[in-house]
């Protein structure tokens, strides 16, 4: 891929591009901030989930948020590609996943929540790291993409 790309495309996918670029880098930079705060507290959130310990502590519920906002901000990108109207088969190929679906209700149970344990929530996270895979490659392409026709060397 190079930045030719964007001497093809029309305004108005230019500007759709350069918005989703920056959702696409806030998905990136919360991945990161929940991949760091995992880390950071696995062995704790482990320890409580085996002894049913399930305490409301800021510092344990900071890589919940990440996650929830990581991927609810993705699918602001995801639901806003179709419109640029642009063959990226790497990119298609993932969005074909059966975990599109399960993240679109994830990012409705995320901003509109129905209550605390909702199972939309639920129902992506049972699929393990699988699905965690998959949000982490859809993230990377798209900012792979973007980053290749809107930064310039």
């Amino acid at each position: 891929m190079n930045n030719d790309l964007i001497n093809q495309l029309d305004n108005d996918q230019t500007k759709l591009a350069v918005s989703l670029y920056r959702y696409v880098s806030w998905a990136d930079m919360l991945r990161m901030q929940f991949e760091n705060a995992l880390t950071r507290d696995r062995q704790e959130l482990e320890h409580r989930l085996k002894a049913k310990k399930y305490a409301f502590e800021p510092k344990l519920l900071e890589s919940a948020m990440y996650i929830c906002l990581w991927l609810s901000i993705l699918y602001i990108v995801i639901e806003g590609w179709p419109r640029l109207k642009i063959n990226q088969p790497q990119i298609t190929k993932l969005l074909r996943s059966r975990f599109k679906d399960l993240l679109h209700n994830f990012r409705n149970a995320t901003f509109h929540p129905e209550e605390y344990d909702d199972a939309r929530l639920q129902t992506l996270v049972a699929k393990g790291q699988e699905s965690i895979d998959w949000a982490r490659k859809v993230t990377f392409e798209f900012k792979s993409f973007f980053e290749s026709i809107l930064i310039f060397p």
